[in-house]
């Protein structure tokens, strides 16, 4: 959404990077957004992404002021997080048009600045909606494992794997200490320091070890495996996913490679 200001066009964008992993993008940047937009694609990677993952939010602009910008173009970030700490950035001070530009130099970093106040609430939102979903779903899918991979690859993908393991670490410390296998007590012990009634689940041991055991899956496969797992291609233990996605990966990119060369219709599969 583009807006139009006294010295420049300009609209808002969204981006991560992992710096775990020298700095790779965890997904396609997401531009062309208004204010609200930006502001709640970035409240929903921080969710998604360990403190790691670098994200920015930051102003695109157009101007016919050559006088300010010679180039009539430019980007700046105006809020960032990382190694998972907020700061307000100042580089749109480096920019003349940015400057002068009242909606972006006062209002937008100002609203950044009462948002970022906010982020620790509006994760605990989430992180309440996600544990309500696991504890609705407990009645049908406790028993069995698949369904709790099947359960778990959807949140993940939806909320985050980081926050999916501190509702099971919170409910490791609140209700099932020392009730789970040592290996699952010890995963779940590295993530989460404090318990928080908030995310209860109510879990009987069973089913946070089956939970358990799904993240721990879903948090040793690559990007790929995980869409393959999410989309229901494939199912099992890692081993078994890992190993029946390398075929469905091939015939995907020889589809692909068909449709980019026009002899088969879009399916809008890719990987």
């Amino acid at each position: 959404m583009t807006t139009h200001g006294k010295y420049c066009d300009f609209d808002f964008y969204v981006a991560s990077f992992d710096a775990a992993n020298r700095y790779a993008g965890t997904e396609p940047t997401s531009s062309g957004l208004s204010l609200l937009e930006a502001v709640s694609e970035f409240y929903k990677r921080c969710g998604r992404y360990p403190s790691s993952t670098n994200i920015m939010l930051g102003v695109e602009y157009t101007t016919s002021r050559r006088d300010l910008e010679p180039t009539g173009k430019g980007a700046a970030d105006l809020l960032q997080r990382v190694n998972g700490a907020l700061k307000i950035s100042r580089d749109f001070e480096q920019s003349e048009v940015l400057k002068h530009e009242g909606l972006i130099a006062n209002n937008a970093v100002s609203f950044l600045k009462q948002q970022s106040e906010n982020l620790y609430e509006l994760s605990d939102k989430y992180t309440i909606e996600c544990a309500r979903k696991i504890a609705e779903s407990l009645s049908q899918i406790s028993g069995d494992p698949q369904k709790c991979r099947d359960l778990m690859a959807q949140l993940t993908d939806e909320y985050g794997l980081e926050r999916c393991k501190v509702i099971l670490a919170n409910e490791y410390y609140g209700n099932s200490s020392g009730m789970l296998t040592p290996e699952t007590a010890a995963y779940l012990d590295e993530s989460c320091d404090r318990h928080d009634d908030r995310f209860n689940i109510n879990a009987p041991p069973m089913a946070l070890e089956n939970l358990a055991s799904a993240v721990r899956e879903i948090e040793g496969l690559s990007d790929t495996e995980n869409k393959i797992l999410r989309a229901g291609l494939v199912n099992g233990d890692r081993e078994q996913i890992q190993s029946c996605s390398a075929p469905i990966k091939s015939e995907i990119g020889h589809h692909n490679d068909l449709e980019n060369n026009g002899l088969v219709p879009e399916d809008q599969w890719s990987l």
